[in-house]
């Protein structure tokens, strides 16, 4: 899937949910140009689990966002 998708996906949610991963979203925006460039110059899966280790979710907003989710 990819970023822009994910991203439109996430727009969808209701505003009160979108509060929480706004942050989240401005990150996803502003990696992507260096992902795709990262990712046509490295292509090995150290690469990949170094940008995945930059991403930082609180889990207690990700819990709140799964049980909202279900409602």
């Amino acid at each position: 899937m990819s970023y822009d998708i994910l991203i439109e996906q996430i727009r969808t949610l209701p505003e009160q949910l979108l509060m929480s991963v706004s942050v989240f979203i401005k990150f996803l925006q502003s990696e992507q140009n260096s992902v795709l460039t990262r990712h046509t110059e490295v292509k090995s899966k150290q690469a990949f689990f170094d940008l995945a280790g930059k991403i930082q979710l609180d889990c207690n907003a990700v819990t709140e966002l799964r049980e909202k989710s279900l409602v």
